[in-house]
């Protein structure tokens, strides 16, 4: 550029000052979708599954089941003596049946259930 022209210093000077503010704006821009993601990845952690009613419902349901399934565990070891109980009640009814089913070999059903009900009530007196 050998001569000064002053339309064309207003030009370039004008050209600068667009170009400036477009950097600005598209940085204005970008610090303001990287604030966007910040935010929505803050939201996002808040509510995952573990965050929301159902999630912790379903989270205690795990532990529960996991409670339930782990040996040691309280609910396991309750699981196990009540199943204990009831093989063991089994037995001892499947015990007074054949008792009475020995004692009166042609009884009918309901005599054999009245005869191990009365055996049962023998051994366990209620209080």
């Amino acid at each position: 550029m050998t001569s000064h022209d002053p339309e064309l210093a207003r030009r370039v000077a004008r050209a600068d000052f667009f170009g400036r503010l477009t950097r600005i704006v598209a940085l204005g821009l970008l610090i303001g979708i990287l604030g966007l993601l910040v935010w929505l990845a803050i939201s996002i952690r808040d509510t995952q599954l573990e965050g929301t009613p159902t999630g912790k419902a379903i989270l205690e349901s795990s532990n529960r089941i996991k409670s339930c399934t782990t040996p040691g565990a309280d609910c396991y070891e309750r699981g196990v003596r009540a199943q204990a109980g009831a093989i063991s009640s089994i037995n001892e009814i499947t015990i007074y049946a054949v008792t009475c089913g020995q004692q009166n070999p042609d009884a009918s059903v309901t005599v054999v259930q009245d005869c191990v009900q009365s055996l049962y009530d023998e051994q366990h007196p209620r209080k």
